[in-house]
């Protein structure tokens, strides 16, 4: 049940909205012939002209929305494009992107990383940060290089923009390692490849490297396109799969869970099933916790699978407020998600509607891609993109 201080916050991420025309509503529906159950409701969003502008910081500058979304000041320029960001805390937040990039942030200020190619060679596109201490920062470059595969790059924390140091990986074999996604929990990392291997599962890092690493690939599966662990137990990928003609297709969904039936095994048993999508899009964002999972992607594509829904293999259809292409979600419980895309698209899913917020970008004619969406606490999240950072601080005000 929705606490009713989320309810209320819910509310000012609501009226703080901005008008959206219904006939997109319209096109975000199921596809043609589908004999599913009615999707869950969404509320078109609400005119933000009548909002207090001074409840909104920066307004006549133009750097906040009337929803609090704030654009950051981050060392970068607006060809950067950033593809990633996580943390351990609010004092302890990661950026990744284009150009070997590395931000961090501090509580303060964001700062970047002087980064160099391990083998002084070129630097490419940072795909995914993950991280759930400040002392473990796993960071994947999935460019095919000389050689083949890509790298891992493992950092301790961060020690200022010089200071900071980091181990490389890149197995003795390279051949379909081509690292596009890091997720994790405990001791236990997840990378997703764009490569043959699909998933691998490592067991941390120790010693300069990281530890032993099983390959698990879901049959039946041809590419990875969104990854999350939502418990140590459980594992979601998304992506395409063969179907009987061996004709690759997208909306796979699998869910991995580790086995504890009898003896516990050794390595870990860890069994795939595939879920039901009820959609051909490619999905290209995932997160789930304890209550379950959410999966989005393009034209406004929004799946979710609750915790008792699970026995059932089947994804819930969720209309959408937007047809615009979905790359990234998180959230902080059933209640409290967010998804981000396209045309700096940015959604709240408030426990029974999603809505579509106001940006500071939305009277902009070429609006930035946004690829990442991470928070510390429900009042403190961060997005990422093509060029930009947004910052949504509920506690003070930006």
């Amino acid at each position: 049940m929705t606490s009713p201080a989320r309810w209320g916050r819910a509310a000012r991420l609501a009226a703080a909205a901005v008008v959206f025309p219904l006939a997109c509503v319209a096109r975000g529906e199921p596809e043609a012939g589908s004999s599913d159950p009615a999707p869950s409701a969404i509320v078109p969003d609400a005119s933000s002209a009548g909002a207090d502008a001074a409840a909104v910081p920066d307004a006549a500058a133009g750097r906040c929305s009337a929803s609090r979304l704030c654009v950051e000041e981050v060392p970068i320029d607006e060809f950067v494009h950033l593809t990633s960001v996580w943390g351990s805390g609010a004092t302890d937040v990661w950026a990744v992107g284009a150009h070997g990039t590395i931000l961090h942030y501090d509580g303060v200020a964001w700062r970047k990383a002087e980064v160099v190619a391990p083998d002084g060679g070129l630097l490419y596109t940072l795909r995914s940060v993950w991280l759930e201490r400040p002392d473990d920062v796993w960071i994947v470059d999935g460019t095919t290089q000389v050689g083949g595969g890509g790298l891992l790059r493992h950092g301790v924390g961060w020690k200022g923009p010089s200071a900071t140091t980091w181990t490389f990986f890149t197995p003795s074999d390279p051949s379909g390692f081509e690292p596009l996604i890091v997720r994790g929990k405990s001791d236990t990392v997840w990378i997703a490849h764009a490569g043959h291997r699909l998933l691998e599962a490592f067991d941390g890092w120790s010693g300069g490297a990281p530890g032993p690493s099983r390959t698990l690939a879901p049959a039946r599966m041809s590419a990875v396109t969104a990854l999350a662990v939502s418990r140590a137990d459980e594992v979601w990928a998304a992506g395409s799969c063969f179907d009987e003609a061996f004709v690759s297709r997208f909306g796979c969904v699998f869910r991995g869970s580790l086995s504890t039936a009898g003896p516990v095994p050794e390595p870990p048993a860890w069994r795939f099933e595939e879920h039901d999508s009820r959609t051909n899009k490619a999905l290209r964002g995932a997160w789930g916790d304890e209550s379950g999972a959410w999966l989005v992607g393009d034209a406004g594509t929004l799946r979710r699978m609750t915790r008792s829904a699970v026995p059932g293999k089947k994804l819930e259809i969720v209309k959408s407020p937007v047809v615009a292409d979905l790359r990234g979600v998180f959230g902080f419980g059933p209640d409290d998600v967010w998804a981000v895309g396209e045309a700096s698209t940015v959604l709240h899913w408030d426990g029974a509607v999603w809505t579509k917020l106001a940006t500071p970008f939305d009277d902009a004619s070429d609006r930035p891609m946004l690829h990442a969406v991470w928070g510390s606490s429900p009042s403190d999240v961060w997005i990422v993109g093509d060029g930009t950072v947004l910052h949504f601080d509920e506690v003070n005000g930006r």
